[in-house]
This record gives C-alpha cells, structure tokens and sequence, in this order.
C-alpha cells in the first residue's frame, strides 16, 4: 500500500526522518518548523510534476511499490461500458495522488506541526 508518508519518505527523507514513527500511533510527528519546510517540499514537488511522474511509475506498475486495491475505483470502471486506455488509468491514479498529496500540504500549513496520536 503507498501512503502519502511513503511519498513524504522519497521526497523528503532527511526531513521525515525526524519523525520516526509515521505509522504507529505514538505521539511522534514534526514541529511546525518541519511541517512547512515539508509542505513547502511537497508543494515544489508538484510544481515541477516530480509527483506526476512518481505517481505514474506507481500506476503503470513501474515502480516496486504495491499499490494498495481501491474499490471505489473498481467498482467505477466496472460500470464504464468501455474498457479505460492503461494511460488514462495512470492520469486517473496520477490526478488522486496528487490531490492527496495537496490536501495533505493544506493540513501541513495551516497546522502548528503534528502528532501521530
């Protein structure tokens, strides 16, 4: 399964690296300094589509990273009467990622920092 704490690890390791546990529920997180030095990261990122192109790797099964089964998305394409072309499935995945990835950057500036209760 890919999180957006996966991406935040590849994009920003020396930073996330501050926050040990990102998946347990410990207390563990950034201060607000590191929240926006990381919005600010993942905000650039989307600006020169590095997302994008990680995102796609992701989709077109590129990348050694499992993706996790959305069944909301299959029940989606199951109805459509035409099978979607494999690009336009990764452009789907791609839009998702991102828009994850910027409500995430939304949380991270207007919060004081973080903790992963």
């Amino acid at each position: 399964m890919v999180t957006i704490a996966d991406y935040c690890h590849h994009i920003a390791p020396s930073l996330t690296g501050c926050c040990r546990h990102w998946y347990t529920n410990d207390g563990d997180g950034l201060n607000a300094v590191q929240a926006s030095e990381l919005a600010a990261i993942l905000q650039g990122s989307i600006d020169a589509c590095r997302i994008d192109d990680y995102a796609r790797r992701l989709a077109s099964g590129q990348s050694n990273i499992r993706l996790q089964d959305d069944s909301a998305e299959i029940d989606r394409l199951l109805l459509v009467q035409r099978p979607l072309p494999r690009h336009e499935l990764e452009r789907s995945y791609a839009n998702e990622f991102v828009n994850q990835v910027q409500r995430f950057i939304d949380f991270l500036l207007i919060s004081d920092g973080f903790e992963i209760l």
